[in-house]
């Protein structure tokens, strides 16, 4: 889809994702700490409604496909044509952008899929201006309903807060989904070591190949998270009552920043690991055969040299003969395996 927009004016509103004919949802939430108001519509006729001073007015758009709608979002709001090609485009890298009214942000909101046990990304796109907050969600579906049941039910602190605190509990949840995704990185890294040592194969390898590549674009989608706390840090747009719910943010950024680092590296040493693992099983191995193959060198030399159809051997006319050479066999293996074992090549 990357390819819609090659050769395109900047600026130009074309999205990027999968076309999908189910329509946008729109919920619009106005609160304070006495009251609030919650209006879900799929268009934007209510829209004017939500921008009363001395509220918090959030904003939810889940599904960016309407390029139109996004549009009026956007001459509604003051959002300039840059911030809306970013917005539409669902490959979007994690960026912060400052304008004169607003300031606005992408993230990759990332989470495990029960059903499918697989790691599922969806852009999330913020505008956060004086007493309003927009969130773009890529897809439909509700991703926060737990925030907006507090704030439905006036429960912590939201209520009694501005909209930068809206914007940081929103953030909040998108970090702490991260840690579930490297919880999840490093019980499979766990998982793939105990195999490795119990039996490693190919099989692993190509276990290991797919981790990475996982852990890979999780990485590019976290790591300039950092980026963008530092920031947002720096601007004189939030309080000084915001800092220490920034620093936490910040923490949590360089928490995951290198836990990541530390997961890639991991990674990169089950390969290692099982190569290494194969080595030396395929060593074990090749002791064996070498060491039953010594085993039979003399025996083939026994074997050889009875078997030769001299007319004037011996042995060959020896009543006890046959029982001989089987009796000298069992003791010259007895004997090379006794010595095998105190050289602890056995």
């Amino acid at each position: 889809m990357k390819n819609k927009k090659v050769g395109l004016a900047p600026g130009t509103l074309i999205y990027t994702g999968e076309l999908k004919d189910e329509k946008i949802k729109i919920i619009l939430y106005s609160y304070n700490k006495e009251t609030v108001k919650k209006v879900i519509d799929n268009s934007l006729d209510k829209l004017s409604f939500f921008n009363e001073k001395d509220f918090v007015n959030w904003i939810v758009i889940e599904g960016v496909h309407d390029v139109e709608l996004i549009k009026k979002i956007g001459v509604f709001y003051e959002i300039d044509n840059l911030i809306l090609e970013d917005i539409l485009n669902i490959n979007q890298r994690p960026k912060f952008e400052e304008r004169e009214k607003y300031i606005s942000f992408f993230l990759k909101m990332i989470y495990l899929n029960k059903k499918s046990d697989e790691i599922e990304y969806e852009q999330i796109s913020f505008i956060l201006g004086e007493g309003y907050l927009i969130t773009f969600q890529e897809k439909t579906g509700n991703i926060f309903n737990n925030l907006q049941e507090r704030i439905e039910n006036g429960i912590g602190k939201l209520r009694n807060k501005k909209e930068n605190y809206l914007m940081y509990a929103l953030f909040d949840i998108i970090v702490d989904n991260y840690f579930l995704i490297l919880e999840n990185f490093e019980e499979r890294i766990e998982a793939l070591e105990e195999k490795i040592v119990n039996n490693p194969s190919q099989k692993i390898i190509e276990e290991i190949i797919s981790l990475k590549k996982e852990i890979s674009k999780f990485k590019r989608n976290v790591i300039p998270i950092k980026e963008i706390l530092i920031k947002i840090s720096n601007i004189d747009y939030f309080d000084e009552s915001m800092n220490i719910y920034l620093k936490d943010l910040h923490d949590h950024g360089t928490i995951i920043y290198e836990s990541i680092e530390i997961i890639y590296n991991r990674s990169n040493d089950l390969i290692q690991l099982c190569h290494s693992s194969i080595g030396n099983s395929m060593n074990e191995i090749m002791k064996i055969l070498t060491t039953i193959s010594t085993i039979f060198i003399p025996l083939s030399f026994l074997a050889g040299l009875y078997g030769m159809n001299f007319k004037y051997m011996p042995e060959l006319s020896w009543e006890y003969g046959y029982y001989f050479i089987l009796g000298l066999m069992f003791i010259v293996v007895a004997g090379m395996i006794l010595y095998f074992k105190r050289k602890n090549w056995w």
